[in-house]
């Protein structure tokens, strides 16, 4: 089923009954102005498909009218400043092998959720002078996920259960070093920051660096 971007018009309508809903991403035949979105909006789509996903009852598995090789069934949501975003669970696809770049108006309101719902800290192994980062991030409903210099994303039903994971692998929170610890490394505490970027690709290589 086709729905222009940000129309009101949705594929299950009785699911959003007296809410301001807005479709995104339900593809036709073809996509206007290809232009394939970054790859931490396709990791945050990834996290509310698994986390907000909803079944559309009978109303049948969607096929890629595009390709006809991918299949799909059921929506996911993403809300902010009251407006139910209403997305297919193909849009991944749709992004990823047909080069579909959802609207500004909806990437805006998906990176405002994500730093509303996330809260992440640095780790630091206490292996210095290499430096051997690990992120924490606490999740919504009490999970946690750990994301390690490996490129692994271990999870956690708990932040406790995450934060004994770091400790006992030697990780202490990167603001609970001070000058002193650094006294016998090459460089001084206020030159070293926790790695930097829009996605895990880009903070990867910025993890694990060695002076020893």
């Amino acid at each position: 089923m086709e729905i222009d971007d940000l129309s009101p018009t949705t594929y299950c309508p009785e699911l959003h009954e007296g809410v301001s809903a807005r479709s995104v991403g339900w593809l036709g035949g073809t996509v206007r102005m290809p232009a394939h979105p970054a790859l931490h909006v396709l990791e945050q789509l990834r996290h509310y498909l698994r986390g907000n996903f909803h079944d559309d009852g009978d109303l049948g598995s969607q096929v890629c009218q595009i390709c006809g090789d991918a299949r799909g069934h059921g929506e996911f949501w993403i809300e902010w400043d009251g407006v139910r975003y209403v997305l297919p669970a193909l849009i991944i696809h749709y992004c990823e092998a047909h080069g579909y770049q959802p609207p500004s108006e909806f990437l805006n309101a998906l990176s405002l959720r994500w730093r509303t719902d996330h809260r992440c800290e640095w780790w630091l192994m206490d292996t210095l002078p290499d430096l051997n980062g690990a992120r924490l991030t606490l999740l919504p409903g009490g999970n946690a996920e750990v994301f390690d210099c490996d490129g692994k994303t271990h999870q956690f039903h708990s932040e406790q259960e995450a934060r004994f994971f770091l400790r006992e692998d030697e990780f202490r929170l990167w603001t609970s070093y001070e000058a002193s610890d650094f006294a016998d490394a090459p460089f001084r505490i206020e030159d070293v920051h926790p790695p930097s970027g829009s996605s895990n690709a880009d903070l990867l290589p910025q993890m694990l660096v060695r002076y020893s």
